[in-house]
């Protein structure tokens, strides 16, 4: 059993270790962000929520696999993360209700065990006494978010979940996982790298364009900007719909690829 504290004036979600110093789960908006983060990775499965995730967890327990893990202090299973995902349901963004957590709870035949972190001010954040599973965390930081009328929501670049006071918070406070912007927040670099994007292709362009004139007579190479514009709509109108990793990550590969192999330069020989 361990005491879990969620202190909204450090803005810090974490487990005392006597001696030892603290499980920290990051700021009170990304904690639960971190909780299904580490759980995903600890136990993947393609889909949590069909019975055959259920049901291979429980063959792999008879058949005597260790399917157990430590995380955080807690003995961890794999259906925690099941629970999750089924209070998820499917969703990116979840207006909290007290009755849907009331739900989750009961149907897991959870405690309540919150208490005020400071009797003297109620609004200083909660501590949970004698917390016995990871599954015990996740519903008491959903109780606090409802509490606090904070929305749950999927960042719109990088996947991760957190809290927000509103829907129009499209992203999380954490940093990208695009590699060169890792030093930028999920807003911030999508930015960075749409505009980036835009120069390169600016420059790819004009670098065509260029090879263009000298040649009147090659037609190849206006040929190869309306293709290479026709491609980059098809990935700037994936983009527009969703600013994820994938997407963007996917675009700057392909405009890497065109430029540093002067395809502009091959076009007509390579139809």
């Amino acid at each position: 059993m361990s005491n879990f504290v969620i202190d909204k004036k450090k803005n810090r979600v974490y487990i005392p270790i006597a001696f030892e110093g603290v499980y920290d789960f990051g700021s009170i908006e990304c904690s639960i962000g971190t909780i299904i983060e580490e759980l995903e990775k600890e136990f993947p499965a393609i889909n949590y929520v069909e019975t055959g995730y259920a049901t291979k967890r429980i063959r792999d327990k008879s058949a005597g696999k260790n399917i157990t893990k430590t995380l955080w202090g807690f003995k961890e299973n794999g259906f925690t993360i099941q629970a999750i995902h089924i209070f998820l349901s499917g969703r990116d963004k979840i207006e909290l209700t007290m009755q849907e957590v009331e739900e989750f709870r009961i149907m897991y035949g959870l405690s309540i065990k919150h208490t005020p972190l400071n009797l003297c001010d109620v609004n200083e954040g909660l501590q949970v006494k004698n917390a016995t599973s990871i599954l015990d965390i996740v519903f008491h930081l959903l109780y606090y978010y409802t509490l606090n009328n904070l929305k749950l929501v999927k960042c719109e670049h990088c996947g991760r979940w957190f809290v927000t006071s509103n829907f129009k918070n499209k992203y999380c406070t954490r940093n990208s996982t695009v590699a060169g912007y890792t030093h930028l927040n999920c807003e911030q670099a999508v930015r960075n790298i749409k505009y980036q994007c835009g120069r390169k292709k600016n420059r790819i362009e004009t670098k065509a364009n260029n090879a263009n004139k000298s040649d009147i007579l090659n037609h190849s190479y206006s040929e190869f900007v309306l293709n290479f514009q026709k491609q980059c709509d098809f990935f700037i109108d994936k983009i527009s719909q969703r600013h994820t990793v994938e997407n963007l990550s996917e675009y700057m590969c392909f405009l890497d690829k065109v430029e540093k192999g002067k395809e502009w330069l091959n076009y007509g020989n390579s139809k």
